[in-house]
């Protein structure tokens, strides 16, 4: 619960709606982190094919977390 200090009474807390609802922006793997997924994952499939699928779940969690 989002609480500080009362600007005039120190000795009391207030509660502060909004104050940690800030959303940080999405940050999606860049090539060298996917490309180190697909290797130590040992997926054997066309590289092309697994690079599309997995762009299309990150636009997926990109608007599921929007």
């Amino acid at each position: 619960m989002p609480l500080k200090h009362h600007p005039t009474d120190p000795d009391k807390l207030i509660f502060v709606k909004g104050e940690y609802d800030l959303q940080k922006p999405w940050v999606g793997l860049t090539t060298q982190e996917l490309h180190k997924c697909v290797v130590e994952t040992g997926i054997h499939v066309f590289e092309g094919d697994i690079y599309k699928f997995v762009a299309m779940l990150e636009k997926i969690l990109q608007a599921k977390n929007t």
